[in-house]
């Protein structure tokens, strides 16, 4: 199967490229190479390839920074997503489109699945709520993947700043945010899921995280648990302690319910994904400290 993934300069991109390489035909396509806010080049692009999946990973992932910049965050998530569909469409292509647990409000006292109502709190969920709703309507063969709390060996995110900070700091300690809580998931696992659905015929909306929740708090104890410096003190705080421009969903677990109808619930969990890392750092030797 001949696919190409969009921004595959990005933590989910790169991992997603690993993944598919020994089973299709792919091309990876970073940011500077595809942008995905220019449909007309994007066209241009991919339609010699006669691609047979678009998979969009390029999104505008900075919470606080869209909120800042709300222009910003639509003409990435919203146009940059309908681009991808309307690009698949006239390809004759299907699209994977990656999304997020920000779509939700994170009031529920439960894990949201697939067809509960949506309710973003901040520009960056309302953007990419924008993108998903596009995606449907400019492609007809179109998936939605809604992820949550990404992490892995390449890019920017919660444990590499965990694990910076306890290595420069270790004497005073941290504080995290105890009043969130999600699912951490792994790229490399969220990858693997991808890639089964890029194989199996029914589109749709999906739900694909890790197994399990924790706090922000639980989940950087356990991150310093698994690199070896479980000494060094994590006091959990509120979120009100740590303002940032941007609200965040108190509780936006994410239930794979349609996995689960589909017998394809097999998603590890998160604590075995938090191990897999500091394991795939350490085969590295990007542990720090």
């Amino acid at each position: 199967m001949r696919v190409v993934v969009l921004g595959a300069g990005g933590m989910l991109g790169r991992d997603l490229v690993t993944c598919l390489a020994d089973r299709h035909e792919v091309l990876g396509l970073t940011r500077s190479e595809a942008d995905i806010t220019d449909l007309g080049g994007l066209l241009r692009l991919i339609e010699p390839l006669r691609t047979e999946v678009i998979v969009n990973c390029g999104a505008a992932t900075d919470v606080d920074r869209c909120e800042r910049e709300p222009d910003w965050a639509y003409r990435v998530n919203a146009w940059g997503a309908w681009a991808a569909a309307a690009a698949a469409e006239q390809c004759g292509a299907r699209l994977v489109h990656v999304s997020t647990d920000f779509v939700f409000s994170g009031d529920a006292d439960r894990p949201y699945h697939e067809w509960d109502t949506t309710g973003p709190v901040n520009v960056y969920g309302a953007s990419k709520l924008a993108g998903e709703l596009a995606v449907f309507r400019a492609c007809r063969r179109a998936s939605v993947v809604r992820t949550q709390w990404l992490y892995g060996r390449h890019g920017r995110s919660f444990p590499r700043a965990i694990l910076n900070a306890a290595a420069k700091r270790p004497e005073t300690g941290l504080k995290v945010v105890a009043d969130q809580v999600g699912s951490p998931t792994y790229t490399v696992h969220l990858a693997e899921k991808l890639a089964w659905l890029l194989e199996w015929p029914a589109d749709g909306l999906y739900h694909v995280s890790n197994a399990g929740e924790c706090s922000r708090h639980a989940w950087a104890c356990r991150l310093l648990q698994a690199a070896g410096m479980p000494e060094i003190s994590i006091a959990p705080i509120a979120s009100s302690d740590w303002p940032l421009p941007a609200r965040r969903p108190a509780r936006s677990t994410l239930r794979r319910y349609a996995l689960e109808l589909a017998g394809a619930d097999d998603l590890l969990s998160w604590e075995a994904g938090v191990d897999a890392f500091v394991a795939e750092l350490r085969a590295a030797g990007e542990l720090p400290g």
